[in-house]
């Protein structure tokens, strides 16, 4: 909430993020507090550059050449909104993994193992306390409480999950969650707006999911066919976090959307 809201922060792990002017400063917390991997080094920053990495590189031919090279870090840092030091500092670390690796040219880099990226990132991804707050909807067929979310937040609304996932790749059967990240200033006040205009109300067992959306999923959103989705390695490392049918989803996505990462 305070990153969304452009605030300094500091927690009692040792980890901040301060904003001073055009001086952004990202600190990991004491290694001992960090839920996943600590050796790994990861944390919310890294995890942007990540993200952005893997919505660029999926989006490419893994037939053609060059499809494995990384952009450079100023493209990295643009789409993630995270500082050209923590870009660098970032690949440096997938270095160390054996993630990413020198390219052929000077100060260019190639993934090297890209399984094993998105592997890293995404089991991080879901090992953080996530909020979706919960809501009901008079509706059982998600296509129809997708139209209902895109009334209610237009052009805002990015899906995630099975409702991105299965028009790449239908698999589900049945009724599912509706899951839904929403471009807002307003944060969670914005969310609670625009689902009271549309009478949706809290729901312990919700049929949709919503949460603010964070600068990198709003810079690596694409258009798909009922509104904005999330980028593919955000579509999967929803449905791992999600129920078992999601996780279930999440492999036959992967093999259909990230080839490159397969």
């Amino acid at each position: 909430m305070l990153r969304s809201a452009g605030l300094s922060w500091i927690g009692l792990d040792g980890s901040a993020e301060l904003r001073l002017g055009t001086v952004w400063v990202d600190r990991d917390g004491d290694g001992r507090h960090r839920i996943f991997r600590a050796e790994i080094g990861w944390s919310g920053a890294r995890s942007d550059v990540a993200e952005t990495l893997i919505a660029i590189l999926e989006k490419r031919d893994p037939e053609l050449p060059g499809a494995n090279e990384v952009p450079e870090v100023e493209t990295l840092a643009n789409l993630s909104g995270r500082s050209l030091g923590t870009v660098a500092n970032t690949l440096a670390m997938f270095d160390r993994s054996g993630w990413t690796a020198r390219g052929k040219h000077s100060r260019s880099r190639i993934v090297a193992n890209a399984p094993a990226l998105l592997d890293a990132w995404a089991a991080w991804v879901g090992a953080q306390r996530r909020r979706f707050d919960g809501f009901h909807s008079i509706h059982r067929e998600p296509n129809r409480i997708i139209d209902d979310l895109s009334a209610a937040f237009g052009s805002s609304l990015i899906l995630t999950g099975p409702a991105a996932s299965e028009e790449a790749r239908p698999f589900l059967t049945g009724s599912w969650v509706v899951t839904a990240y929403v471009d807002t200033p307003d944060g969670w006040s914005g969310i609670d707006r625009g689902t009271s205009t549309a009478k949706m109300i809290p729901a312990a067992v919700p049929r949709i999911r919503l949460a603010p959306a964070s600068p990198v999923i709003v810079n690596t959103r694409a258009r798909g066919e009922r509104s904005s989705v999330a980028s593919g390695g955000r579509i999967y490392a929803d449905l791992l976090a999600g129920s078992e049918r999601e996780r279930e989803a999440a492999e036959a996505f992967r093999s259909t959307a990230l080839r490159l990462f397969s």
